[in-house]
């Protein structure tokens, strides 16, 4: 999973920069700034790597019960939704992600990512993915 993981992770941290770096050439001055606080930084550095963990961890598990690897990405990208309407709904204004929330995001996340380490470590064989797999 860390060949999974770590890529992705450098990914997200290089578009946050690119993000920033174009918050500070078009946005008024300050706005930049805004996004360097605790909150954003919580969302970036602890938040991201355990959504994606968790979304890699759920694609192990539903690979080691599905015929492709289409179908174990799909089921794997289903961790984003809930993160992503929770997006969505903050932009909106009808949710504030508090600092309490982001905590227990967090420990859910944490979780939820050792509850599916535990199932893919039971359900994973390596030899029948090989196999079965078109």
């Amino acid at each position: 999973m860390l060949a999974s993981l770590l890529p992705a992770l450098v990914l997200a941290a290089a578009v946050f920069g690119c993000y920033l770096v174009g918050i500070q050439i078009f946005a008024r001055p300050g706005v930049a700034r805004t996004l360097l606080a605790p909150q954003p930084l919580a969302v970036m550095l602890v938040l991201t790597p355990l959504a994606t963990l968790a979304s890699l961890q759920l694609a192990v598990c539903a690979s080691a019960r599905t015929n492709d690897a289409r179908s174990a990405q799909q089921i794997g990208s289903l961790i984003v939704l809930p993160l992503g309407g929770l997006l969505v709904l903050q932009l909106m204004g009808a949710v504030e992600l508090t600092t309490g929330a982001l905590v227990a995001m967090a420990i859910g996340l944490g979780t939820l990512n050792a509850a599916l380490m535990w199932i893919s470590v039971v359900v994973f064989d390596r030899e029948s993915i090989l196999t079965r797999w078109r």
